[in-house]
């Protein structure tokens, strides 16, 4: 069990690493506003998917 929720927490802050590099290039072509709104949307989509991800590890790794 704990082996299963350190990769659930790693999976967390590899996701976070890739935003923090994609940001910069995003709001360049994107603007703040735009980058910020897609950065909503995929938190709230990601959300929505751990919520539903009731027993299936499978989706929760894909959420995060």
């Amino acid at each position: 069990m704990a082996n299963l929720q350190e990769n659930i927490l790693t999976t967390y802050h590899m996701a976070a690493f890739a935003g923090a590099l994609l940001s910069s290039p995003m709001a360049n072509r994107l603007g703040r506003r735009g980058t910020l709104l897609l950065g909503l949307a995929s938190m709230l989509a990601g959300d929505i998917m751990e919520i539903a991800s009731w027993g299936q590890v499978a989706v929760l790794y894909l959420a995060r």
